[in-house]
């Protein structure tokens, strides 16, 4: 995917808090929306005081003093082992599992190009990319039964013979069928592969790093994963990695985990709820900027989402569902099909506001004035 957005030096600012080594472009901050940060902060506000609730009442008896000390201490610890310990503890699980876990010029060149392009562009330092292969629980033994004695085969009955040399019933009689089947066979419609369920985004963002889910190329085209992989960049420039991180941990944790971590788990609710709607906003913004096809973004939001979520999995949403409802947008067709494919995902995607809200958020932004006039401007300063 060709990148065509550059900066001069001059353009650049001083680096950001916490980033260390990399120019900052001035000229996004322009179009991201506040709204994401107040919502985080508030967020942050608000989990401080619900755990300050939590454990303010245990201070009331002497004989719950050793509680109340053990609380805020399980609180903190499990907020910084989450935040900060366990995405390294991650990044040295990828390093070392090999080099095919590792993005890089050899095994996935067009990628690598295109985080160290889309990383200048951004501002932001080359992050390490990263492939993930799901684990597969191991399949369980079976106690092998004792085979039975088979059964006697009983001869076949010779096949009566016509004079011609013909068996009977008619040689050709019985390919002229053979054929026919396979026409009726051609004639039916082909079944489309329904995107595999991956259980998790296809791409992911940890701090400092990318990490690709290794099954999205079932379900993604390149340009698909490319548009993906910048928005993972853009969620790196706009601070949002830790956050994405801790929701990601928390969705494969099995439940008894959940409840040990249960600070955690308030904070993510409070971020799915009040944050996560206004850090996706604004990452599509940002990284319309470098894909420049809101279809392409479109088509990858719809499909990795579809990928990982419940309800999309059990209608069985194909890319061609996606495909044509994107090509039907606004209007229903006559046939069949377009129908059933408007009825399908078009209700999947109106029963998911967020998603719903997202995708009209990014259309409306691709189609206004302001984006167009701001393109024309990071163009002028190429």
């Amino acid at each position: 995917m060709a990148v065509t957005v550059d900066f001069n030096q001059k353009n650049r600012a001083k680096p950001k808090r916490g980033v260390k080594g990399a120019p900052v472009v001035t000229g996004f901050d322009r179009y991201t929306l506040n709204t994401a940060r107040k919502q985080g902060q508030i967020a942050l506000a608000v989990w401080i005081g619900i755990l300050a609730a939590i454990c303010a009442p245990w201070w009331l008896s002497e004989a719950m003093q050793p509680f109340a000390i053990g609380m805020p201490l399980w609180c903190l610890f499990s907020a910084l082992g989450l935040l900060f310990i366990a995405p390294g503890v991650r990044a040295g699980q990828f390093k070392k599992a090999g080099k095919n876990s590792v993005i890089s010029g050899s095994n996935q060149a067009p990628l690598k190009t295109l985080i160290g392009k889309a990383a200048k562009i951004y501002g932001i330092p080359e992050p390490e990319g990263f492939i993930e292969t799901p684990v597969v629980a191991p399949l369980k033994t079976l106690k092998s039964k004792p085979q039975k004695a088979p059964k006697a085969v009983s001869k076949p009955k010779p096949v009566a013979v016509e004079s011609d040399g013909e068996e009977k019933g008619g040689l050709r009689s019985m390919l002229g069928s053979a054929t026919q089947a396979l026409r009726e066979r051609e004639k039916q419609p082909k079944i489309e592969k329904v995107l595999v369920d991956l259980g998790e985004p296809s791409v992911k963002t940890a701090p400092n790093a990318v990490i690709l889910h290794k099954d999205a190329f079932e379900n993604l085209e390149p340009p698909e994963i490319s548009a993906l992989v910048v928005a993972a960049l853009v969620n790196l420039r706009q601070g949002h990695a830790r956050r994405l991180f801790l929701l990601d941990s928390l969705a494969k944790m099995t439940p008894t985990t959940r409840f040990l971590v249960w600070p955690v788990v308030i904070y993510a609710r409070l971020l799915e709820a009040m944050w996560l709607p206004h850090a996706r906003q604004n990452t599509d913004r940002l990284a319309l900027f470098v894909v420049k096809n809101a279809d392409l973004m479109v088509s990858a939001i719809l499909k990795d989402h579809a990928a990982h979520d419940a309800k999309m999995q059990e209608i069985g949403v194909t890319p061609q569902d996606v495909s044509n409802w994107i090509n039907q947008r606004g209007h229903i067709g006559s046939s069949g099909k377009e129908i059933s494919t408007q009825y399908k995902l078009g209700r999947a995607i109106h029963e998911d506001p967020p998603l719903e809200e997202r995708l009209q958020k990014l259309q409306n932004w691709a189609k206004s004035k302001e984006f167009a006039d701001a393109v024309e401007e990071l163009k002028a300063r190429r």
